[in-house]
């Protein structure tokens, strides 16, 4: 059965895709729905992950943040139907209540939207206290709203009285414009979360004010590193533009390219990680020799769609080489789309055998690539007691790909097991070898 446009709308959102969230709207996607019953709707959540990008989109698209959603009791304690605005505030986030606030600032204009976001954080955020957008937002005492009602007359309405407290303690904010310089270090904390949330105006706006995009921001790695490493293409295709180095490392001594490969498994950030790869290589990151080599080791072992592997073997990476421990990897790992494009490129040898004599298919249903952490590794196979590979999704799909090209379920590894000849009850992907094997008549080959 095919996936829900909401769903599909949720990780694209999640993940930065603005691409395939403008296709999900226009198909009739609806942002303000929850995947499930009782959690927050999608564009809720998206504010909650500071894709503001995404959210704009959402606006420009017709989302309305004053629009009805299905609340939930337990999760917004309202209960019923609320406004999306409130659904943000009730997150507990910061990164959704500025977006809020700066909504709010855009439509009322800076002194009377600031005070209106701060009325409606009251309000909606009782039991939580103020948070870093409230702090920002409040008004002076005086200020007075439409209703006639001043801020010290709303503050004197909040329960409970330690929340009362908290507010009158707060200092009114200074109108925006006024605040002092910033010092490097603001300046280096102010790239880093624009950054990684995709803010791509609060960057122009300090690339304007002369920063830097080659500083390092954290741990050695200038912006464009954390971008490709947080999932952000938005972010990754302006500072490429601005002529950002592709070759700088961190400390870790990664490049802004492995850093989008590295964890392209995580739902959330894998679509915006695999884009942020493909940008990279179009502009020309450095794929020769080992650079390339280790770029495919990474991706058999963390991009699950393998698409990655497939861009980086298009781009010639490893041209004519031996792909095995590479095929190797992939299995071990669960990357079921990187094993596929292995096999489809007839570069590796279906029944190669790594450590401990393991074949692909073995890693598929055994376990662990090197069996020396295994404390139970002395005792015979299949021995009551013994640890085994804990089955993922995708395994069994990976079992039937090997054996579609070939694998051969009774070669025997280092420790004299086969996959067909195991007798492990519920291993699901043994059992899939074994049915295979029963079918296709095969039988273990004489010693």
């Amino acid at each position: 059965m095919a996936p829900k446009l909401e769903t599909l709308l949720s990780k694209a959102a999640l993940g930065g895709d603005l691409a395939e969230v403008e296709r999900l709207l226009d198909a009739g996607a609806d942002p303000t729905k929850p995947l499930r019953k009782g959690e927050a709707p999608i564009a809720v959540k998206v504010a909650e992950r500071g894709q503001t990008i995404v959210l704009d989109r959402m606006i420009e698209r017709g989302l309305d943040l004053m629009a009805m959603c299905e609340g939930d009791e337990d999760s917004y304690r309202l209960g019923g139907r609320i406004r999306l605005l409130d659904a943000m505030l009730l997150t507990y986030k910061n990164a959704a209540s500025e977006y809020v606030l700066d909504w709010f600032i855009k439509r009322d204009g800076p002194e009377k939207g600031a005070a209106n976001f701060f009325r409606l954080a009251i309000h909606t955020g009782t039991y939580w206290g103020p948070n870093k957008a409230m702090r920002e937002s409040r008004p002076p005492d005086s200020y007075t709203y439409e209703d006639g009602r001043t801020v010290a007359e709303l503050i004197d309405e909040v329960q409970p009285p330690s929340f009362r407290e908290a507010l009158r303690k707060l200092k009114p904010a200074k109108p925006r414009g006024e605040s002092a310089p910033m010092t490097a270090s603001q300046r280096k904390s102010a790239m880093l979360s624009a950054v990684k949330t995709g803010d791509i105006g609060a960057i122009r706006a300090l690339v304007a004010q002369g920063f830097d995009i080659e500083t390092s921001i954290q741990r050695g790695g200038a912006a464009l590193l954390h971008a490709a490493g947080n999932g952000q293409p938005l972010v990754v295709e302006y500072l490429i533009s601005r002529g950002a180095n592709l070759e700088a490392r961190d400390a870790d001594g990664s490049r802004a390219l492995e850093k989008a490969i590295y964890h392209a498994n995580k739902m959330a950030l894998a679509e915006g990680k695999i884009e942020c790869a493909r940008l990279l290589v179009a502009a020309g990151t450095s794929l020769e020799g080992d650079l390339g080599q280790q770029c495919l080791d990474i991706a058999c072992r963390h991009d699950p769609s393998g698409r990655i592997a497939q861009m980086l073997l298009d781009a010639g990476v490893g041209e004519g080489a031996v792909l095995d421990e590479q095929l190797l990897a992939a299995c071990h790992k669960g990357m079921t789309g990187s094993v596929e494009v292995i096999l489809k490129s007839g570069r590796a040898d279906v029944n190669c055998q790594g450590t401990d004599r393991m074949t692909p298919l073995h890693l598929v249903c055994f376990g662990e690539y090197n069996h020396y952490s295994d404390p139970f590794r002395h005792r015979a196979p299949f021995q009551r007691g013994a640890t085994y590979k804990q089955p993922k999704s995708g395994d069994k799909k990976i079992a039937k790909l090997l054996l579609e090209h070939g694998a051969d379920p009774w070669i025997e590894d280092g420790w004299g097991r086969s996959v067909a000849g195991c007798e492990e009850p519920g291993h699901q992907t043994v059992q899939v070898v074994r049915d295979w094997a029963e079918k296709h008549g095969g039988k273990p080959k004489a010693k």
